[in-house]
């Protein structure tokens, strides 16, 4: 039995849809393997005729009659990517790149651990980079030498990630490290003293867009290959952060006319993070209608990580839709089971506290913006760049209560 979701756009076309598979069971064991990293199958017939599951979940019928490019992508996935022998470093690799998406720091010290006992020094240094970049990222202080302090440890991540092009093999560590960089671009370049830091960063994550496509030509992978499509995706990003808006999104139509779109979309949560800044750009646009697909895209597709609902909390702030913004923030902190030390919970409840105060609900705003000020007090050092301005809101606020 298969849980599928249809990509609801194609339904009415002449072209079978794409199906996102959630969950299985009693399938053969090669089409396990291949259902469970991911590759989108055609639906050939579909039937919601047995009342047990109510439509929450369909039984399908797939087909392997696919077209040149998938049956393509499908060997060289079974044949290539699952079956070729690896050295140990791979391995150690592979480990890495599942603690990032978390920032599982425990799990990393202990692939840090077994790289120090195993001799894999380039896994180790990446794992210091990251654990510094993590840390500057939670206790950010707008400090002197804070910008040096991240453009070192990129720099040095960078360096590492060069000297191991050739054991890091196609797995996802790169793609998952350019999340990371993605992030530091987004929540730290605008408190830089000088463009030359943005631009540092920025080279910084076109190196490791040309490292990527270095491993990835040297594992000949075929074209419609989802890895091709995120490397769009970045060098979208890339531009996005640049301010090139109109670049950005040419980049990103390539990857929508993609016949493994709809593959990559559900494939990741490091691909909905860079999904999520092309609306950076289409919003500086105008392009609305790209935004708003993109947002339900990510919705439809798979539970929303935090930074999706962040991102759909911030479209409908700039469009001052309070009630709707009010209610995604809401979600990130009571839904992603983030720690109580996130940063964004902090982040979701001053923009909470801004949302009623546009709504001229002074005292649920004053109440948000003192819980972002607790917790921030609790969790990070009271030199936090947020401090000063959460303070600066709850004084506001205390004396318009005041005057009325």
């Amino acid at each position: 039995m298969l849980e599928i979701i249809i990509d609801k756009r194609l339904l009415n076309s002449s072209i079978h849809p794409f199906a996102c598979i959630r969950s299985l069971s009693k399938i053969s064991d090669d089409e396990e393997v291949l259902l469970s990293m991911g590759t989108t199958l055609r639906i050939e017939s579909v039937s919601t005729s047995n009342r047990q599951y109510r439509n929450s979940c369909i039984q399908a019928r797939l087909s392997y009659d696919m077209d040149r490019e998938l049956k393509e992508l499908r060997e060289f996935i079974l044949e290539r990517q699952l079956l070729c022998g690896m050295s140990e470093s791979f391995y150690m690799f592979q480990l890495l790149a599942l603690s990032i998406p978390m920032i599982d720091l425990e799990r990393m010290k202990q692939v840090q651990v077994l790289c120090a006992q195993r001799n894999h020094r380039n896994v180790r240094n990446i794992c210091q980079s990251i654990f510094k970049i993590n840390n500057l990222l939670t206790d950010f202080n707008d400090t002197d030498g804070v910008e040096t302090c991240f453009i070192e440890a990129i720099s040095d991540l960078v360096t590492s990630l060069n000297t191991s092009v050739n054991e890091i093999g196609p797995c996802e560590l790169m793609n998952n490290i350019m999340s990371l960089l993605f992030q530091c671009s987004a929540n730290i370049s605008h408190y830089f003293e000088s463009n030359d830091g943005c631009e540092q960063l920025n080279q910084s994550m076109v190196a490791c867009i040309v490292l990527i496509k270095e491993v990835r030509k040297s594992y000949r992978m075929p074209s419609p290959h989802p890895a091709f499509l995120s490397v769009r995706l970045m060098e979208s990003a890339v531009e996005v952060s640049r301010g090139n808006h109109e670049k950005a999104l040419q980049c990103f139509q390539t990857v929508q006319s993609s016949s493994t779109d709809a593959l990559l979309k559900n494939s990741s949560s490091e691909n909905q993070y860079l999904l999520t800044s092309i609306i950076k750009s289409a919003t500086a646009l105008n392009r609305n209608d790209y935004s708003e697909n993109i947002l339900e895209d990510l919705h439809d597709s798979t539970k929303p990580q935090a930074h999706v609902l962040k991102t759909s909390a911030d479209y409908h702030m700039d469009k001052k839709d309070w009630p709707m913004a009010i209610m995604y923030y809401r979600q990130i902190i009571e839904d992603c089971n983030l720690p109580v030390n996130s940063i964004l919970i902090v982040k979701a409840y001053c923009s909470i506290g801004r949302a009623f105060f546009q709504l001229h609900d002074v005292e649920s705003a004053l109440l948000n913006f003192n819980c972002a000020r607790r917790l921030l007090l609790q969790h990070h050092p009271p030199t936090h760049i947020l401090l000063h301005e959460i303070e600066s809101f709850i004084h506001w606020i205390e004396m318009l209560r005041n005057l009325k």
